[in-house]
């Protein structure tokens, strides 16, 4: 798997834990809880993670198990992931230069020489 570009900081994972807390205000967090999330939340972009928070708050009346955060996040995450790629393969596309007539007859009489030389019994 690629390297992810996005990951979130621990000062953004706390801000996302802190607005989970802020929407389900009945949750005592311990210390342990708070690093699992900080560690789960690690991989995802911050402003995935915000509108997984609204999400969740529109649509629960309790804090969220981790498996339903990630199933709230995780459409966005690989929405994100396919938009980079397809900027990347767009910036990558718009720096390789058009092949020309003049390349394609090149192209072809090298591959006709390679075939060439492959039939012919040494």
């Amino acid at each position: 798997m690629e390297k992810q570009l996005h990951q979130m900081t621990p000062d953004q994972a706390d801000a996302i834990i802190a607005e989970l807390n802020i929407c389900f205000p009945a949750k005592n967090l311990v210390v342990e809880e708070v690093r699992r999330w900080e560690q789960n939340l690690e991989m995802f972009h911050f402003e995935d993670a915000r509108r997984a928070v609204k999400k969740i708050e529109d649509t629960s009346r309790f804090f969220p198990s981790w498996a339903e955060f990630r199933e709230t996040i995780w459409p966005m995450h690989e929405h994100r992931l396919w938009m980079e790629k397809e900027r990347r393969d767009s910036e990558r596309k718009a720096l390789e230069k058009p092949q020309t007539e003049e390349d394609r007859l090149r192209i072809s009489a090298i591959i006709a020489e390679i075939r060439a030389g492959l039939s012919t019994p040494k």
